[in-house]
C-alpha cells in the first residue's frame, strides 16, 4: 500500500517541462505561478491543490530524460592504451551526466523546502528508472522525503485527477532491470566497437569518414541485428534464380461486365504440361458452369492503436520515417492532443470513458458528423488485440483541435495534423462496426480444369467511412488508410456453358523486394529486438548514423557495402548469433524476467558478459577475416595482409579456369595447388569449381549447378589439412530433403554430407522445384 503524502509542499518531478508546464496548467485550471529554476531549461510551477484530502502547495518541475549514465572508470577511455577485452569486467558507475548537473541541482533544491515527492514521469520501464534516478537525487537533499508514483497516459484533467487518486510506490525491479540493459549495451556496444574500429585502422582499410572527421565502426546489440536483416534480405535477393512459369489466363464478358476466372492451379514451371492442358482447353472451347456460391463477407476494422501499429500504417501512406513519426506524436502529446504515444497496448481498459472522447470528436469540423453517428446508435465496443503492457493504453486523440490549433501543428511540421487526424481516425474506427458484403464465387469447368471468378459487392461500409475515403454521400477523407472496392460479377447459374477467352501466359518469379521500414519493425518486434520505444531509433541509427544501409526505391533499405562488410565478416568468424537476432532477444527475455522479479538481475548480466566475452576471444582469433572482408567491400580487394592464401608474388600464373577465389589445398593427383575457380555461366549464374592449378592435372571437384557463391574460409579440415569453404546454394533448386543446405561449410575433400548432396544434385537435374523457405534471418551455417 502506498504510504500517504506528508507536510504542505509537494514536489512534483515530470521527465520533460512541456510534461510540466502541461499538467501544472490542467490542475490549476491555467493559475499556475511559475519561476526559473536553477536550470535554465526547467522552470518550476507552484499552485495549491488537495491531494488525498490535504490541502497542499504543488511545486512542479522536470528533468530532461535520463539524470545519469554509466560511465567506465576513467583509466580506459583511451581507445589504444587498453585492450577492448578490458572493458567486459572493468568498473562501471551510475553518475550524474555532465549537461545534467544543472538539472539535478534544480531538483536538490527544490526538495529541501519540500516534504514529498511525487514522480511524473512516462509510464514504462525507462521512465520508471529515470524515476529512481530523481529519487536518489531529491532524497541526497532531503532523505525523509516520503516518495510516490503518479501512473497516466494523457496530459488532460481527467487523467492527472485519476493519478493522484491512485498514487503507487515506485518499481524497484523495473528499474534494475533497466540498468541491467544499459550496463550490458555499454560494455558490448564500447567493447565490439573498439575491436572493430582499431582492428580494421590498424590493418589500413580505407574506412569512410562521419561529419566530425571520424572512422568508428560501430557495434550496438540492437543495431547490428538490425542491419542483420536488411542484409540477409539482400541475400535472399542474390541468391534467387528467376524461373519461367505458366498460367491459363480465362475470362468471359457478358452485358458489358467482364469475369475474370482464375486457374486453380495457379501457375506450372513445366512448359510442354502447362502447354498440353492449354491445348486441352482451347480445343473443348466450353465453360460449363459447375457451381454459384454467395456468403456475407465481413471486413473488421483495426484493433486501438498501439506504436508499432501507428509506424507502420503511416509509414506506408505518408512515406516518413518511423522515428520522424514518433517525434511528431511527442510533440502531440506533450501539447496535449493525443495520449502516451509509446505503448504496446492493442486493448482499452474496461473504464475507458468512450463517451467523453467521442463527445470531443462530435466537435470536429472534418470528423464531427462520423463521431455524431457513433454516439447515436452506431456506437460498438472495440474487443481490442492480445497485446497489454499493463503501463499505458492504446493511443487516442484527447484534446479537439480548433483552427488555430492546426495552423500551430502546421507550423510546426507539415506533417503534424496528419498524424494528429490519423490518431482521430483510426480511434473513430474501432468504434465503429464491420463493412459487410456479398461475397459471390463462380465455379466453372474447361476441358477438367478448374478456374474460379470472385464477385464482391458492398452493403454496409461502418467503418470504411471514417478510415477510407469517405462516405459516398459525405465528405471526401484523404488520405485512405484502407478500402474495400465493388467489384460485379454477370450473372450465372449452375450448370450453364458460354465460351470463355483462354490465353497462354508466360512469366517469371522474381525475387523478394528489399526491406521496407514497416517489414523490418514488423521483424523487430517479432524478434524481440528493441522496444516499442526504441525500434524507430535503432532504423535511424543503422541508416542515418552509421552509415550502414540506405533508402532506395519505394521506401526500400539496402545494406551499404560497409554495412554488408561487417555482417559477412562476422558470419565468417564464426559469430553469426551476433547478427542474427537471437542472442538479443535472450537479452530481453531476461531483462524481462528481471524486471518482474524473475531473475537477479546481477545473475543475468553475468550470464551474458560471459557469453559475449567468448564471443569476443573467437572474434579476436580470426580478425584478419574481418580486416579481409571488410578491406574486399572497401578497397576492390583485399586489405593489406588479410588474405593468407593469396598466391605468392612471383608465383606462376594458374591455368585459365576462370576467377580464382582460393587456395584449398595440395592436389591429391599430381601436387599442385587446388584451387576454388568461378567462371561465367548461362544468365550471368557462375558456375564453381575446385581444380588443380596445373595445366594437364585432371583432379577436379564441381559443384552443383544450384551454387551461387563460394568462399575459401581461414579454417582447415581435421582430415586432410585442406581449407574448408563455404557456399551458398539456390533453396529453389535443392533436392528434396536437402532443404537444409541453402548455406554450408566444410572440405569437399572429405565431407561425407557434401558427398551425398552432390549426388542428389547430379540424379536430380533438373532439381524438383520447392517452395524457398525464407526466413527474416536463418540460422547460422552449418558445419560439415
Amino acid at each position: 500500500m502506498a504510504p500517504r503524502i506528508a507536510g504542505d509542499r509537494v514536489l512534483n518531478v515530470a521527465e520533460k517541462p512541456s510534461v510540466a508546464r502541461e499538467i501544472s496548467r490542467v490542475l490549476s485550471n491555467g493559475h499556475a505561478r511559475s519561476r526559473e529554476g536553477v536550470s535554465r531549461f526547467n522552470k518550476v510551477w507552484e499552485f495549491p491543490y488537495v491531494v488525498q484530502g490535504r490541502q497542499v502547495t504543488m511545486v512542479f518541475t522536470s528533468v530532461i530524460g535520463h539524470l545519469s549514465n554509466f560511465e567506465f572508470e576513467p583509466g580506459v577511455a583511451r581507445w589504444n592504451d587498453v585492450d577492448p577485452k578490458d572493458l567486459f569486467h572493468c568498473r562501471v558507475t551510475k553518475t550524474v551526466a555532465n549537461d545534467k548537473v544543472d538539472v539535478a541541482n534544480n531538483i536538490k533544491r527544490e526538495s529541501r523546502g519540500c516534504q514529498s515527492l511525487i514522480l511524473w514521469l512516462d509510464c514504462d520501464r525507462e521512465g520508471e528508472n529515470i524515476a529512481f534516478e530523481v529519487l536518489r537525487t531529491c532524497r541526497e537533499a532531503n532523505a525523509r522525503m516520503v516518495v510516490l508514483r503518479a501512473r497516466f497516459s494523457a496530459l488532460s484533467r481527467a487523467d492527472a485527477d485519476r493519478a493522484l487518486n491512485n498514487l503507487v510506490v515506485p518499481n524497484e525491479f523495473e528499474s534494475k532491470a533497466v540498468d541491467m540493459r544499459m550496463e550490458l549495451d555499454l560494455r558490448l556496444g564500447a567493447a565490439f566497437t573498439r575491436f572493430n574500429t582499431l582492428a580494421l585502422q590498424r590493418a589500413g582499410v580505407n574506412l569512410p569518414v562521419d561529419d566530425r572527421g571520424k572512422s568508428v565502426v560501430s557495434y550496438g546489440p540492437c543495431q547490428f541485428p538490425t542491419l542483420g536483416f536488411i542484409v540477409q534480405r539482400k541475400w535472399d535477393i542474390d541468391a534467387h534464380v528467376s524461373e519461367d512459369f505458366w498460367a491459363i489466363k480465362c475470362s468471359h464478358e457478358r452485358a458489358g461486365t467482364t469475369a475474370i476466372f482464375e486457374w486453380r492451379r495457379g501457375r506450372l514451371f513445366d512448359h510442354g504440361f502447362a502447354k498440353n492442358l492449354f491445348d486441352m482447353c482451347t480445343r473443348a472451347n466450353i465453360a460449363t458452369v459447375i457451381d454459384v456460391d454467395g456468403q456475407e463477407s465481413k471486413r473488421w476494422p483495426p484493433h486501438p492503436l498501439n506504436t508499432l501499429e501507428m509506424q507502420k500504417r503511416l509509414n506506408r501512406v505518408l512515406r516518413i520515417s518511423p522515428e520522424q513519426i514518433m517525434k511528431i506524436a511527442e510533440d502531440l502529446y506533450n501539447d496535449g492532443f493525443i495520449s502516451y504515444p509509446r505503448t504496446e497496448t492493442d486493448k482499452f481498459p474496461d473504464n475507458f470513458d468512450y463517451d467523453g472522447t467521442l463527445a470531443d470528436m462530435a466537435q470536429h469540423a472534418q470528423f464531427g458528423f462520423y463521431a455524431n453517428g457513433l454516439i447515436n446508435g452506431r456506437f460498438r465496443r472495440p474487443p481490442g488485440g492480445g497485446k497489454d503492457d499493463k503501463a499505458h493504453p492504446p493511443i487516442y486523440p484527447t484534446k479537439l483541435a480548433d483552427d488555430a490549433a492546426y495552423a500551430k501543428m502546421r507550423s510546426k511540421n507539415v506533417n503534424m495534423s496528419k498524424v494528429y487526424e490519423f490518431v482521430c481516425r483510426h480511434f473513430l474506427a474501432t468504434c465503429s462496426h464491420p463493412a459487410v458484403a456479398m461475397k459471390t464465387h463462380v465455379d466453372i469447368d474447361v476441358a477438367g480444369e478448374a478456374f474460379r471468378a470472385t464477385g464482391v459487392m458492398i452493403r454496409e461500409r461502418n467503418y470504411l467511412d471514417i478510415y477510407g475515403p469517405g462516405p459516398p454521400d459525405g465528405p471526401r477523407l484523404a488520405p485512405t488508410y484502407d478500402n474495400w472496392g465493388n467489384s460485379t460479377l454477370p450473372t450465372y447459374e449452375s450448370g450453364e456453358q458460354f465460351t470463355p477467352v483462354l490465353n497462354f501466359h508466360q512469366g517469371a518469379t522474381r525475387a523478394p523486394d528489399y526491406l521496407s521500414e514497416v517489414d523490418l519493425l514488423s521483424l523487430m518486434e517479432s524478434h524481440m529486438i528493441g522496444t516499442d520505444a526504441t525500434q524507430a531509433q535503432h532504423i535511424e541509427k543503422v541508416v542515418g548514423e552509421r552509415g550502414y544501409a540506405r533508402k532506395v526505391g519505394d521506401n526500400r533499405l539496402t545494406p551499404t557495402e560497409l554495412g554488408e562488410a561487417l555482417v559477412l565478416a562476422y558470419d565468417r568468424m564464426g559469430v553469426a548469433d551476433m547478427w542474427l537476432p537471437t542472442k538479443r532477444a535472450e537479452m530481453e527475455r531476461d531483462v524481462d524476467a528481471a524486471a518482474h522479479n524473475r531473475l537477479n538481475p546481477a545473475e543475468g548480466l553475468r550470464k551474458h558478459l560471459d557469453t559475449m566475452l567468448d564471443a569476443y576471444t573467437r572474434l579476436d582469433r580470426a580478425k584478419n577475416t574481418l580486416t579481409s572482408t571488410v578491406g574486399s567491400f572497401l578497397d576492390g580487394g583485399q586489405a593489406p595482409g588479410g588474405d593468407a592464401n593469396a598466391p605468392a608474388r612471383g608465383a606462376p600464373a594458374a591455368r585459365n579456369a576462370g576467377d580464382t577465389i582460393g587456395n584449398v589445398r595440395n592436389c591429391p593427383g599430381c601436387g599442385g595447388t587446388s584451387k576454388l575457380y568461378s567462371t561465367p555461366g548461362a544468365r550471368n549464374i557462375p558456375k564453381f569449381t575446385v581444380q588443380c592449378d596445373v595445366q594437364h592435372c585432371a583432379h577436379r571437384v564441381t559443384l552443383p549447378s544450384c551454387t551461387r557463391r563460394g568462399e575459401v574460409e581461414h579454417e582447415s579440415c581435421g582430415q586432410c589439412r585442406g581449407q574448408l569453404c563455404s557456399f551458398r546454394f539456390s533453396e529453389v533448386f535443392l533436392p528434396i530433403g536437402f532443404q537444409h543446405m541453402g548455406r554450408w561449410t566444410g572440405c569437399v575433400f572429405c565431407s561425407r554430407d557434401f558427398a551425398e548432396f552432390a549426388r542428389a544434385c547430379q540424379n536430380d537435374e533438373p532439381a524438383p522445384r520447392a517452395s524457398p523457405v525464407r526466413q527474416a534471418a536463418p540460422a547460422a551455417a552449418a558445419r560439415g
